[in-house]
């Protein structure tokens, strides 16, 4: 493998780079702020779905970064892809449920109104 080898998937890897330094950067602002997260019950599914999406991300970057034909590649972000569609969407069924247990407008979940992160 020369030293070049890898410089047209350059782009995969910085992509991957980014995405894995947002997801330390929210969970370390998830642990630091604990406590006042679990106060709200809608919170935990929200910060599970954004680390999950980071890391769909930071995954689909590294496999980009393997020498693997293109049918490969595309299996596995199909893959992938789908057990981050199963994660967002039972973060999604949680933020609901908690949405309409709390006796909110249905309107708040729809457009993500500002008031959308009250108790």
């Amino acid at each position: 493998m020369t030293a070049n080898s890898l410089e047209p998937r350059a782009h995969f890897f910085m992509l991957a780079a980014v995405a894995a330094i947002r997801a330390g950067l929210i969970v370390i602002a998830v642990a630091v702020s604990l406590r006042q997260i679990l106060k709200y019950p809608h919170l935990p599914p929200r910060a599970r779905a954004t680390v999950s999406n980071l890391m769909l991300v930071v995954m689909t970057g590294l496999l980009g970064l393997v020498p693997q034909p293109p049918s490969a590649y595309a299996a596995e972000i199909v893959a992938f892809s789908a057990v981050g569609l199963t994660i967002m969407i039972a973060c999604r069924r949680e933020i609901i449920e908690h949405h309409f247990k709390a006796g909110r407008p249905a309107v708040e979940l729809i457009i993500g109104l500002p008031g959308a992160s009250r108790p």
